[in-house]
């Protein structure tokens, strides 16, 4: 298991994703934590989507319905 709560930048999940290739991802919410390093939520929503983007065809991503800005930008629904 991998989790990505040590991320500051833009491209950092996407960095670790590649070390470790996830096979399932869950985002339980996209918040204001990071706002300042990010410049605004839609940017922590695309940062976010980058462990969504790194699934494999069969992976499986868990989002939270509840949270508007969800991460993975519906590339998980095209699956």
């Amino acid at each position: 298991m991998a989790k990505a709560s040590a991320w500051w930048r833009r491209h950092h999940i996407r960095d670790l994703t590649q070390i470790a290739p996830p096979h399932i991802s869950v985002v339980t919410n996209v918040g204001t934590a990071r706002v300042g390093e990010f410049g605004g939520q839609d940017n922590i929503a695309r940062a976010k989507g980058e462990i969504v983007g790194a699934l494999p065809g069969d992976g499986l991503a868990v989002l939270n319905a509840d949270d508007p800005p969800r991460a993975g930008n519906g590339r998980a629904h095209d699956r």
